[in-house]
């Protein structure tokens, strides 16, 4: 996938350009933030879409061009629900999945990352423990709460930083 500031569009029609011209497979890797070096080579932000996310948008707009993780990396993965993203995904495509996996690329990742989940978890769960049912209502209250735990996060994890949370699914009890 095009890096560092492709939008959806262009990994689109770069991946239909080439499944016309005959290629195996297109690509995505997974960063929860960009490396230091892209970031100090580039003034603005650079986008990291999420590999599996990216390659289902790939797949409904291309039939036979292999779609490849390189590579999700686990330690920031829940195995189980991994297991059926991708399965979906392989399922979704006919096929097309090629599963790559590992342990990540970039240690300033994971040393960013790792020690701060049993505050991030902390912080989800009073967030969440604080929220009415009301707060949810309609777009604008599932958007309120992206923001806010996005903002959360990054208290937690400056100086590194991330774009947005990502919900498994939200139950309302």
């Amino acid at each position: 996938m095009p890096l560092p500031f492709a939008d959806l569009g262009d990994v689109v029609r770069i991946s239909q350009a080439a499944e016309r011209l005959g290629y195996h497979s297109v690509w995505g890797n997974d960063h929860i933030t960009a490396p230091r070096y892209v970031r100090e080579a580039h003034a603005n932000q650079p986008r990291f879409f999420e590999p599996l996310i990216t390659l289902a948008y790939v797949a409904a707009h291309t039939t036979t061009i292999r779609l490849g993780t390189a590579v999700l990396v686990m330690p920031m993965r829940e195995p189980v629900y991994l297991a059926k993203q991708v399965a979906t995904l392989d399922h979704a495509s006919h096929g097309r999945v090629l599963l790559g996996v590992g342990v990540g690329a970039y240690r300033e990742e994971l040393e960013a990352i790792k020690p701060t989940m049993p505050r991030l978890t902390d912080i989800f769960q009073t967030y969440l423990r604080e929220l009415r049912v009301s707060d949810l209502n309609g777009s604008a209250g599932l958007f309120r709460l992206k923001e806010e735990l996005t903002r959360r996060v990054n208290t937690v994890i400056s100086p590194s930083q991330v774009n947005a949370v990502l919900f498994k699914e939200i139950v309302i009890q």
